[in-house]
This record gives structure tokens, C-alpha cells and sequence, in this order.
């Protein structure tokens, strides 16, 4: 299956809000796609990191309607994120960063954030 989330984050510009389907590929990848429509869809590897998940990019495909072009390794974007739920405080722990070869690191951010399960209607 796959698992829909959208994200709202007040920021200083003003509100955000950022959705994304994830599911798990025939390869045993977990597969992120960015957007609504799609527009970026990224592969990871995924493993257990000190009671959290560490997920590290393996591939990454714009989409463009139903066109898809993979992005060569030489300019792709390498993509790591970790995350972690803590109960004693109810939050959920993230840290993401976005390399990308001769650039160097082009995005990061870390925080953390509360959650809620809401059924389609």
C-alpha cells in the first residue's frame, strides 16, 4: 500500500504545507514521492539507527505528468534523513540534508514536531 501524509509548518513567510505518498517498492526500497501533483520521487535504503530510522537516498526521479527522468549520479542529490519518536515527550525527532555532488550541502534542517492519524473522508 501507501501511506499519504500532508505536513503544515508555520514558518516566518507564512504557512507551508508539504505532502508526500510513501511506499515500498518491489526492490524493498521505500519510496518517497514529493508533491501535489508528484514532482520528485526519491528511493531509499532504510535501516534501524539507535531506536529511530535512518533512510539514505538511493535514487531520485523528477516527474514531469507521466514522464520520468532519473537524475544521473554525477548531479543527483544525495538525500539522508533520520528520524525518531520520543514518548516521554509526545514528539517527533527529525534531522534531513540534502548533498548534491560539487555543490556540496544545498539544504538541511533538524526539530522536531507533534502528529495526528486523520482518516480520509
Amino acid at each position: 500500500g501507501q501511506q499519504t501524509a500532508a505536513r503544515t509548518l508555520e514558518l516566518e513567510s507564512g504557512t507551508w504545507t508539504m505532502v508526500d505518498a510513501v511506499s515500498l517498492s518491489e526492490s524493498g526500497q521505500v519510496v518517497d514521492v514529493l508533491g501535489s501533483p508528484a514532482l520528485v520521487e526519491a528511493a531509499f535504503e532504510v535501516a534501524a539507527d539507535n531506536g529511530g530510522l535512518s533512510l539514505n537516498s538511493r535514487g531520485v526521479t523528477v516527474r514531469l505528468g507521466p514522464i520520468r527522468f532519473p537524475v544521473p549520479k554525477v548531479i543527483r542529490p544525495v538525500i539522508a534523513l533520520s528520524e525518531r519518536y520520543v514518548a516521554e515527550v509526545a514528539r517527533q525527532y527529525v534531522r534531513l540534508t540534502v548533498d548534491v555532488p560539487v555543490l556540496g550541502r544545498v539544504y538541511e534542517y533538524h526539530g522536531s514536531f507533534t502528529y495526528r492519524f486523520e482518516e480520509e473522508a
